[in-house]
């Protein structure tokens, strides 16, 4: 089965539209980032947005007050080295903002993947 070259993080939404993928890629974020589990509901009819909100928070204190961290968290969400490195020295950008998004998108593309592989979402 081809793979579509690119996957737009809009689209992964759309796929990852059950409660089940939404669990799935809340764990693994929870898993990819070595902490405990969110209060947030994969039913939740706003569930990206709280997911991204609590990302973006996770991150910004791992940021400020864990910087040590960074590295093995990157390597095991699989991110690109230079590009987080980019982001997080670009003094007029939110880097806070440019790597939750990155690492949502990089996260739903894991889940989504696992799911067209398995045959759960077909093409």
């Amino acid at each position: 089965m081809p793979l579509p070259e690119k996957i737009l993080p809009s689209e992964l939404q759309h796929h990852i539209d059950t409660g089940a993928m939404r669990q799935q890629l809340l764990d693994q974020i929870i898993k990819d980032l070595g902490i405990e589990p969110w209060p947030i509901s994969a039913e939740a009819p706003d569930f990206f947005n709280l997911l991204e909100k609590e990302l973006y928070y996770t991150l910004l204190a791992i940021i400020e007050r864990q910087p040590q961290l960074l590295p093995n968290i990157i390597y095991r969400i699989d991110l690109n080295e230079q590009r987080v490195k980019t982001m997080l020295l670009n003094p007029e950008g939110d880097a806070t903002k440019d790597l939750t998004l990155l690492v949502l998108e990089r996260e739903m593309k894991k889940v989504f993947y696992r799911n067209v592989y398995s045959g759960k979402i077909v093409l």
